[in-house]
């Protein structure tokens, strides 16, 4: 008998030491347990997800789930007879599992290990409300809270790296003064308090992008008075230290941070005033080391770990154009960009880890969406050119979309 409890408090023991995952702690970038550095870009966006079968897609109130060859979109619900987008009901509405409001301040999807996350801003009556991160099912019909944040007055920005949510939240009492900063959530863990990051009560400065790779943590400081002093930060995730990475030049606010073949790339935009209104682009080392500047010209930059994608918009000299360079910086393909019956009023570029990259397009004035996917076996040929695969209207409405 006594060696039956033995056995049985070993198998326990074991059993509760495999439930801890171990997480890597390298300077490299590991797809399954790390951020999708490559889903985001240095312009507006709305917040897409790479998944094992494909794309999910956060519009501001609704789910959509892309196709691994991004030929065609769909509402994420499981509902049968559902009209989704269609219906005019609004209690109908709420009720297609692809509803999705925003969480009052950012759109927030994330695919991580399998499992489908989401931030959601709920009212709970009484002029309170919560933010909670919940697991989706792949259909859209269960939701199961991870993490609730109580009473948040703006989610400024979100991700999950490594077994943590990494958010900044900025709360306000009843006076409106502001309190919050970066805070890290375990998601193997979730009952435990969070790590601070960053503590920023009483500054007026927020969190306003944060991206990360490897051991290393990126965040952007501005105070949302004076978008024009930010401050790019460095947290190292193994030791706990941060420090400021290499300022921008004079005249210049650091707004974006890419990767390239192990390399930080970080885009400096000028301030208000400034006499030169053409971005400048800066590779250092993931520490911040032998910084220099790159000779690209102006425009927004993404990255999927092999090549440079350098957007630049109708307002550029040359039109709306897309420069795709190697690790060496050495121009692999330029693309001019013609849109049929409309002006872009925004341009962003999801390069994704796959085959193909997404280009979004926010028309000026109406305000519809479009999205393309553009093949990368193609690229260097002369031959590629964006193909539209979804298109929807009024973004405030969701997912008001056909298939092209």
């Amino acid at each position: 008998m006594r060696r039956l409890a033995f056995c049985l408090a070993c198998l326990l023991l074991v059993s509760g030491c495999a439930a801890s995952p171990v997480y890597p702690t390298d300077g490299a970038y590991h797809a399954d347990t790390d951020h999708p550095y490559f889903m985001y870009t240095s312009s507006y966006n709305l917040i897409l997800a790479p998944s094992d079968n494909g794309f999910y897609m956060h519009v501001p109130v609704c789910l959509l789930h892309i196709d691994p060859d991004c030929t065609s979109a769909a509402p994420v619900c499981a509902r049968p007879n559902c009209l989704h987008e269609k219906e005019t009901d609004p209690e109908r509405f709420e009720q297609c599992s692809a509803y999705f409001p925003y969480a009052n301040g950012v759109n927030f999807v994330a695919w991580y290990r399998g499992v489908l996350y989401g931030l959601f801003y709920e009212e709970t009556g009484f002029g309170e409300n919560r933010t909670t991160l919940k697991k989706i099912s792949q259909d859209g019909s269960r939701r199961e809270d991870v993490l609730c944040f109580g009473d948040v007055k703006v989610v400024n920005c979100a991700l999950i790296h490594r077994g943590s949510l990494y958010i900044s939240l900025t709360l306000y009492d009843e006076n409106t003064d502001s309190s919050g900063g970066l805070y890290a959530y375990s998601l193997d863990r979730p009952d435990e308090p969070p790590e601070t990051v960053i503590e920023l009560s009483g500054t007026g400065t927020r969190v306003i992008s944060i991206n990360a790779y490897g051991n290393y943590l990126y965040y952007l400081c501005s105070d949302p008075y004076a978008w024009d002093d930010r401050v790019l930060y460095a947290h190292d995730l193994n030791t706990g230290e941060t420090f400021p990475l290499p300022g921008a030049p004079e005249g210049y606010a650091v707004t974006s941070v890419d990767f390239l073949d192990g390399k930080l790339i970080a885009g400096a935009y000028p301030k208000e005033g400034a006499s030169d209104d053409a971005p400048r682009f800066f590779e250092c080392g993931l520490d911040g080391s032998h910084p220099r500047e790159l000779p690209l010209p102006g425009g927004t930059l993404g990255s999927d770990g092999r090549y440079l994608y350098l957007l630049c918009g109708p307002e550029s000299p040359d039109g709306a154009r897309l420069y795709v360079y190697d690790a060496a910086y050495g121009e692999v393909d330029c693309i001019g960009l013609a849109f049929d019956g409309f002006v872009p009023a925004i341009l962003a570029l999801y390069p994704t880890a796959g085959e193909y990259a997404i280009l979004h397009c926010r028309e000026r004035g109406s305000g519809k969406q479009h999205f393309y996917r553009l093949d990368k076996s193609a690229l260097g040929s002369g031959t590629l050119r964006p193909a539209e695969f979804l298109r929807f209207d009024h973004e405030y409405m969701g997912a008001l979309y056909r298939n092209g």
